[in-house]
């Protein structure tokens, strides 16, 4: 161990000075027990390797997949995950549903902006986005419940007319859709594994979509 140390000086450094700052956040919670990073390295490397598609049920263990690494990677600054939410009428099936509650600065800026008290996270196993499933996540969006802000997880980053109608949206609706794929899932793990927040992932495609909004 004091050998690694001597060696990683600067991850080592980095980790305490994160763990310091977020030092408020550590406190037990009897509710969830975040999965361990090897369990989640574990996890993801299964996902990577799914087709895509419903074939063999490849469209469930991607969801299962997806919701274990999202609670844990995102948690405390996320937490109450809850997956497969339906509504009262029973009409809609949002995928996974995290509660924000403001613990980080960048999530405060996303319920000041867009009213957004919960997270959506739709997940779609697809090889190639659609403008409709942009639309359908839309449509679970609101001012009163929701918010205006959610996250749609697939496989590989969105083509450009779909980059652009969520931007089209963004202008008539003032709501966010952030499109991750997995390669953000593993930017995650990597941001974990040097003792930095995942939740960085999220705040960095923010950034990026906000760069693209017309001035």
């Amino acid at each position: 161990m004091l050998a690694y140390n001597r060696a990683h000086y600067d991850t080592v450094k980095g980790y305490v000075a994160s763990r310091e700052a977020n030092a408020s956040l550590c406190t037990p919670d009897p509710l969830f027990t975040p999965l361990r990073f090897t369990t989640l390295k574990r996890k993801l490397a299964d996902l990577r390797k799914l087709p895509t598609g419903r074939a063999g049920g490849a469209d469930k263990q991607f969801e299962d997949l997806a919701f274990d690494l999202l609670s844990s990677l995102l948690y405390p600054e996320l937490d109450l995950a809850a997956d497969q939410v339906r509504t009262i009428s029973g009409a809609h099936i949002r995928d996974v549903i995290f509660h924000n509650d403001r613990k980080t600065a960048f999530l405060g800026d996303l319920r000041d902006q867009y009213g957004a008290r919960q997270v959506v996270v739709e997940l779609k196993n697809v090889k190639s986005l659609e403008t409709e499933h942009v639309n359908q996540l839309y449509r679970y969006l609101d001012d009163e419940e929701i918010g205006r802000f959610g996250i749609l997880l697939a496989r590989n980053p969105p083509p450009r007319n779909v980059a652009q109608n969520i931007v089209d949206l963004h202008s008539s609706k003032r709501a966010a859709v952030l499109c991750l794929d997995d390669g953000d899932l593993e930017l995650m793990l990597q941001l974990m594994e040097s003792g930095r927040r995942p939740i960085e992932a999220i705040r960095k495609k923010h950034v990026e979509f906000t760069r693209t909004l017309p001035k």
